[in-house]
């Protein structure tokens, strides 16, 4: 209604600026009616009459004729150089028949480009739109309108009108945005009266319509349904960050007249949130007879629920304004509101109350009840506030009176006070108490206290009295900030008169005194304090504590204004020392005034030097503190220096300078360090030379240079400073090693250390000191023991807080070698482990001893466990080494599940409990290791071995069954040459030995069986020797034997066997090996076929009878692949058998002869070469037949 009343306004003056020009045209010509006269006569015209109007109207150009109407084009309104409005074409139809009626009115109207803003258009309503509104009837009559391209500027964003048509019917069509927002609407307008017939309005997803009369008396209707609260919120100024969802509701109606006019409605806000917080809102509303009122309004939002009654009587102007306002709060959720506005504080609290009754007047006159309470606020777990009420009751004409009651921070808080008129003036007169308040849970509350973690309880007093004289005091037994504990702690305070006093600040640090006192002048903005602390001791201050010790005098004084304070401080100390170091006479100054804190030129003795330190700091209002600070050192001598005594060993001279100048953000440091005759736990260090450079930011060594012994460390490198923790600074640091001798090196800190060697190589430092990286080559072989480490390289990498993971390398000949580990914080000292990959034994012990190349066969992984530093004793803290083998294979056997845990400590290891797994048997070892003599011994229980499997790689047939027992008793050395001897016992169960073809022919069952066999042994370094006295016990009902023994080497390598045998046998077998004497005695006998009188023959011949016992003894030599059996021996004289004039022997020579001899060759392997093809049955019948013949002759 406003923009129309303002065209239509506009419509009037313009319409009777053209009745102005009429007269004068008639006068002119009657012709001039039809021509074109808006160039040349109306756009003077308009120029001259616009200039003189406020704000100015300015005319591009004015096209048409009167009776035609006319089109303007480039208008605008302009005040000084600013535009208000702007009109690229305004197109104006007059309708002369209603112009002629008296009543101006255009045909037609056609507006573009229209540029305008609220303001703007406020201000022009202000101008031309004044005037009482009138309560005659409007005389609407149909015009065409056409708008195009108008945009108008406001806070909620701009309103760009793409087109807006209404036809000469009442035709109503809409299309705009506000901002983002979507305005369109269809409608049916009447002229006469002016209605609105019909209406569709869409507002972004919301819809809306309008019915009723729009001119006096109204009678207008109108509803909204599912607007977006979310879209309304973006049209508020500075909402980028208020964001909401929810629907928005409304109806309403406005009857009546502009002086008897009643509206109502409700505006209610459903499914609703704003910035996270959840509404719910119902408002109901009427204007009647000069009245508004809000009669039953409720809101609920976190919980609570919220309820408001409101009235406004303004029937007598805003002078007679009379306000009432009734409501109450309830369930107000603490909790709730703290996760929204302070998550990271931990509100909580329930059951909050407030209630209202208040009346007001225009002259500012309220009455009535305000009370709130809050059972209980809880911040982080704590409880803060419990019971707290607060009621304040106004009365006019009487001072307001309040009152406070509750526990806060843990103590009892007290407040009541009240305003009284004084000489036209209010004055309070409050007194406020407050008890055992807890500073912790204060800090807990406010921030800004956390960071210097108070303890502590307090105990205030504050009066403000009618003459605005504000006094209090503060005490408190024991208070600790920022961990320094004051004592006994006063004070007092008063403020009058524009003065600010303490009168006093007392109470103890330690046994120190302390006492601080002085003025502020808030007229002048002066001040004047002073303080001292007497006799402090640094072990008060934690921030100190541990580097500092003497006694400290402090004194300060601050001066000067509140906008130019000066400030001087003093300390002085007889005994100080400061990391450990000695400063005589201590004496430091600074001043800080005029915004520049400086520090005069100033001495520190220090043992055996002086160190000179000066400077300044300019501290800008504006702008970065400026540094300007240098320091020289002087000869400090080293060795004068508390524990550089033994076993430090620190000895030496050092001098150097430093300066820092620039913005403290980015200053420029540089310093240099120069030391002589350095030595250090017995490290010689006849030169360090070390030069700084770079920023605060960024600090560069551009020179590091140190001469150890014969050998040098040279290196360059950056350390960045950007970031705020020094512990996640970055640093890259490469350092170059050239000729220095590890044994010289490590011979102070680990005498007779088994390492040598000339150090070339580098070592790299990167990473951070929270996340170290470093790496160390050596580009030349080292030594340890007698082995040859190459091409060694050493890495650590941070892996977490306070561990590193390690990976180390190198060769050993051609044999690559590979660890990998971590190392931990562990109380004050570091504890690592590191494991080996897998090691190949055999290129491992062939690299070494390349005589041991194929003996053995396995993979072995070393693990090492152990901690840095000296025990209590001065000695090395112990290491515990594991070796874990798989499977391992040497000369045929296997041993498997080898775990080997070694304790080292004292240049010895020591082997407890050690397991392995030989032939299905277990084996338990325990060991001591000389690691300076390279030397060991040992012993190993072996249970449960199986027979079967510790001989299958020696049998060429048959298999063993049993189990045996063993104890061993081991020794070697590591040396250059790596040799092995061990000794031992074994006992093994019954068992036998079957599935061997000979033994299947000669034994009834099949198989030799044993009772037991015992034995002992030995290994020489190459094979393994049964000892004289092993012996095998044959098993109930053995038919070959009664019993077994033999010695001599196994012949493990594959060649040397030679096994002395013996043992007692039945002779039958003699006539069942291979059916040799068959063959031998039909020879004899001229063919003699029967084989039981063959038997029976040469049973009686050599003396046999049934199950004879015979002992026989043998020798086993060769190869178990190639086996030979010689020196066969039967023990049985043959005298009785054969004629005595045959033997022509002397009885010595009978004596000594009657005996078998047979040497016998086994071919368990491929045949001989050569085509020799002579069996055993062979060789038998030849060797009996010369023994028979020699035995006749």
């Amino acid at each position: 209604m406003f923009l129309f009343n303002l065209f239509r306004k506009i419509l009037r003056r313009m319409t009777q600026l053209l009745l102005l020009s009429l007269p004068l045209l008639l006068l002119a010509a009657a012709g001039l009616v039809w021509l074109p006269t808006g160039r040349w006569l109306l756009l003077p015209i308009v120029r001259h009459i616009g200039s003189g109007l406020v704000p100015s109207l300015r005319v591009e150009g004015v096209e048409g004729s009167l009776y035609g109407g006319y089109t303007v084009t480039g208008a605008a309104l302009v005040s000084g150089d600013a535009a208000l409005l702007e009109l690229r074409s305004l197109s104006v139809r007059p309708n002369w028949h209603s112009i002629l009626s008296g009543n101006p009115w255009p045909e037609a109207l056609e507006l573009e480009g229209l540029s305008t803003d609220v303001e703007s258009l406020r201000s022009l309503a202000d101008r031309f739109g004044g005037g009482a509104a009138s309560s005659e009837p409007l005389h609407v009559l149909p015009v065409r309108i056409s708008v195009r391209d108008a945009a108008v500027a406001s806070p909620w964003g701009a309103l760009n009108l793409t087109s807006l048509d209404l036809s000469e019917q009442g035709g109503l069509v809409l299309r705009s945005a506000l901002g983002e927002l979507p305005l369109e609407a269809d409608a049916v307008i009447g002229f006469s009266p002016l209605e609105v017939v019909s209406s569709d309005v869409r507002i972004g997803e919301g819809k809306g319509s309008f019915k009723g009369r729009i001119e006096q008396p109204f009678d207008l209707c109108g509803d909204l349904s599912a607007l977006s609260l979310g879209s309304l919120l973006e049209l508020l100024p500075g909402s980028a960050d208020l964001r909401g969802t929810g629907r928005l509701d409304g109806r309403f109606s406005v009857r009546g007249t502009v002086d008897d006019l009643e509206a109502g409605g409700v505006l209610s806000l459903t499914r609703a949130s704003v910035r996270d917080v959840p509404l719910e809102l119902r408002l109901p509303w009427s204007w009647s007879g000069g009245v508004l009122a809000v009669p039953d309004a409720a809101f609920r939002s976190l919980s609570a629920d919220a309820s408001l009654a409101l009235s406004a009587d303004l029937r007598t102007g805003t002078s007679g304004l009379r306000l009432a306002a009734r409501g109450s709060a309830k369930g107000v959720s603490l909790k709730n509101i703290g996760r929204l506005l302070a998550p990271q504080a931990g509100l909580a609290g329930e059951g909050g109350q407030v209630r209202f009754d208040l009346t007001a007047d225009a002259s500012g006159s309220v009455s009535g009840d305000l009370s709130a309470s809050l059972p209980e606020v809880a911040a982080g777990g704590k409880r803060l506030v419990r019971n707290l009420t607060a009621d304040i009751r106004l009365t006019p004409g009487a001072p307001p009176r309040i009152v406070c009651d509750g526990e806060v921070f843990g103590g009892r808080v007290r407040g009541r006070g009240e305003a009284l008129r004084r000489n036209g003036a209010l004055r309070p007169e409050m007194s406020f108490t407050a008890t055992e308040l807890d500073t912790a849970l204060m800090a807990s509350a406010f921030p800004t206290l956390a960071a210097a973690a108070p303890s502590g309880k307090l105990a205030l007093t504050v009066r403000v009295d009618e003459a605005m004289a504000v006094s209090g005091t503060l005490s408190s037994p024991s208070l600790t900030a920022g961990g320094v504990t004051v004592r006994d702690l006063s004070a007092s305070l008063r403020c009058a008169d524009g003065r600010a006093v303490l009168e006093r600040l007392e109470g103890r640090i330690g046994k120190a005194p302390l006492s601080l006192s002085g003025t502020a002048d808030l007229r002048r903005k002066g001040l004047g304090f002073e303080g001292r602390v007497l006799g402090l001791d640094p072990r008060s201050i934690p921030q100190i504590a541990s580097q500092v010790r003497g006694l400290l005098d402090v004194k300060a004084f601050v001066g000067g204004s509140f906008a130019d304070p000066r400030v001087t401080v003093h300390l002085a100390g007889k005994d100080t020392r400061v990391a450990d170091v000695p400063l005589r006479g201590l004496k430091l100054s600074a001043s800080y005034a005029d915004g520049r804190l400086t520090l005069p030129e100033s001495a520190l003795n220090l043992p055996g030097g002086t160190l000179n330190l000066q400077g300044a700091v300019a501290l800008p209002k504006e702008g970065k503190p400026q540094l300007d600070l240098s320091g020289r050192l002087n000869g400090l001598n080293l060795a004068s220096l508390p524990g550089a005594g033994k076993p430090q060993g620190l000895e030496g001279m050092l001098q150097g300078s430093f300066k820092v100048s620039g913005p403290a953000d980015s200053a420029a440091l540089s310093a240099s360090l120069r030391g002589t005759g350095i030595r250090a736990g017995g490290v010689p260090m006849d030169r360090l030379e070390l030069d700084l450079r770079g920023t605060t930011r960024e600090i560069r060594v551009n020179r590091l240079s140190a001469s150890l012994g014969k050998g040098t460390l040279e290196g360059k490198g950056s350390v960045s400073l950007s970031a705020r923790n020094p512990m996640d600074r970055k640093l890259d640091v490469r350092l170059a090693v050239r000729d220095l001798s590890l044994r010289a090196l490590l011979n102070p800190f680990v005498p007779d250390a088994p390492v040598g060697g000339i150090l070339n190589g580098s070592l790299t430092l990167q990473g951070s000191p929270a996340k170290p990286e470093a790496t160390l080559r050596f580009d030349t072989p080292l030594t340890i023991r007698e082995t040859i480490v190459d091409r060694l390289a050493l890495s650590v990498q941070s892996s977490g807080k306070n561990r590193f993971a390690l990976h180390a390398s190198g060769k050993l000949g051609d044999f690559g070698l590979a660890v990998k580990g971590d190392v931990r914080r562990e109380g004050r000292g570091w504890r690592y482990s590191v494991t080996t990959d897998p090691l190949d034994l055999d290129r491992m012990l062939s690299a070494k001893s390349p005589s041991l190349k194929g003996k053995l066969a396995g993979r072995m992984t070393a693990k090492l466990t152990g901690s840095v530093g000296a025990e209590k004793d001065g000695a090395l803290p112990p290491v515990a080494v594991s070796l874990s083998i798989p499977k391992l294979t040497a000369s045929g056997m296997t041993v498997t599940d080898i775990a080997l845990p070694f304790r080292v400590s004292g240049g010895k290891a020591t082997l407890s409990g050690g397991r392995a797994v030989f032939c299905k048997g277990a084996v338990r070892a325990d060991a001591d290791v000389n690691l300076a003599e390279s030397k060991w011994q040992g012993t190993a229980k072996v249970s449960g071995l199986d027979l079967g499997d510790l001989t299958r790689p020696f049998l060429p047939e048959g298999e063993l069954v049993g189990s045996a027992d063993a104890n061993v008793r081991l020794k070697g050395n590591f040396g250059t040459l790596m040799m092995v001897f061990a000794n031992g016992s074994f006992t093994t169960g019954g068992g036998y030995l079957h599935k061997v073809e000979m033994i299947e022919t000669i034994s009834p069952i099949k198989r030799i069986t044993f009772e037991t066999i015992r034995g002992t042994f030995f290994w020489d370094g190459s094979d393994l020797w049964l000892n004289p006295g092993t012996q095998a016990t044959a098993g109930p009902g053995e038919p070959l034997y009664r019993y077994f023994s033999v010695n001599g080497p196994l012949g493990i390598p594959g060649k040397g066997l030679k096994l002395v045998c013996k043992g007692r046998f039945d002779i039958q077998l003699l006539n069942r090996v291979l059916g040799a004497l068959k063959g031998v005695f039909q020879y004899f006998t001229g063919g003699l076929s029967n084989g039981d009188l063959l038997k029976n023959v040469v049973g009686k011949a050599l003396g046999i009878k049934k199950r004879d016992f015979q002992d026989v003894s043998f020798v086993l030599a060769g190869g178990w692949s190639n086996l030979q059996l010689l020196n066969l021996r039967i023990d049985k004289p043959l005298k009785d058998y054969l004629p005595l004039e045959k033997l022509n022997r002397t009885e010595e020579q009978r004596g000594d002869g009657a005996q078998f001899r047979l040497n016998l060759k086994f071919p368990t392997g491929p045949g001989a070469e050569g085509g020799e093809d002579r069996t055993t049955e062979d060789q038998f019948k030849e060797q009996l037949l010369d023994n028979l013949l020699n035995i006749g002759n």
